[in-house]
């Protein structure tokens, strides 16, 4: 509904995901609560593999004649993922290192007031 609505171009697995991000951030929703939900997906996720690989079997042919081409695309795909993650990672410290100097002063400052 989000994505019509919006006109968003981004599926529905990705809203969904990124309003739980929120809600959660928001504190409107506690990571406990889904503890025993995320336990039993953990239990079964063996489950969760069968549609994609059943696929892969039904288009074996195209997957065999793009074989270099869908590598590259992981190989490509999984080095950005990496590359982004550490970009971000590397930012989050940063940021994170700044305020707490900046906290540290104030609180030096105020203790010498």
């Amino acid at each position: 509904m989000i994505q019509t609505i919006l006109n968003l171009p981004l599926t529905g697995s990705i809203i969904g995901m990124l309003v739980l991000f929120i809600v959660i951030q928001l504190g409107w929703i506690k990571i406990s609560w889904g503890e025993e939900g995320s336990s039993w997906l953990q239990s079964n996720l063996q489950l969760l593999f069968v549609p994609p690989t059943v696929g892969i079997i039904n288009h074996f042919d195209f997957f065999q004649a793009n074989t270099i081409l869908l590598v590259l695309g992981l190989i490509g795909s999984t080095l950005i993922t990496c590359l982004l993650s550490a970009l971000t990672s590397h930012w989050i410290m940063a940021w994170r290192e700044k305020h707490q100097r900046k906290e540290e002063l104030s609180c030096h400052q105020s203790s010498l007031d």
